[in-house]
């Protein structure tokens, strides 16, 4: 998944004029992504790289869903009526995360694919729509710009 959310980021990155601290966000989750994935889960033998094995994997999910909040923002700010529903969408991401971590108490596996699944339809749904506006704007005018734009 930490491969997808780096060519999400490349395509965004060369569409859109990122702030830098947004462009740094999804390598450092995909770092922490690391690091949690090496980080053994074994809090019977190992309490303390559990927790951190947790973290980890917590703040890489809230680095991504915060990268998805900006570029939302910065494109809801131009174009409020088109990126509204992403707004919303991104809203649902989150309140349903809340839900599920409230239901089970704990960071579960429906909570990491949930927020897995939603943030990677998100974020395809997102580049395609950005691709869809510049070929609108024009600055791409010729069937083979937007299709250079959608892949």
């Amino acid at each position: 998944m930490g491969g997808f959310f780096h060519i999400v980021h490349r395509k965004l990155k060369s569409r859109l004029p990122l702030h830098p601290a947004c462009g740094r966000m999804v390598p450092s989750a995909l770092v922490l992504l690391f690091c949690a994935i090496t980080t053994p889960y074994l809090p019977g033998e190992l309490p303390l790289k559990s927790v951190l094995h947790i973290i980890f994997a917590f703040l890489s999910a809230v680095l991504v869903l915060l990268y998805l909040l900006l570029v939302i923002w910065s494109q809801y700010q131009i174009y409020p009526q088109v990126y509204r529903g992403f707004l919303y969408g991104w809203l649902a991401i989150v309140g349903g995360s809340a839900l599920l971590l409230a239901a089970a108490g704990i960071i579960s596996s429906a909570l990491e694919i949930y927020v897995t699944l939603t943030s990677a339809a998100m974020a395809e749904r997102l580049i395609s729509r950005i691709a869809r506006q510049a070929a609108l704007e024009g600055r791409e005018s010729s069937c083979a710009g937007y299709a250079r734009l959608e892949s």
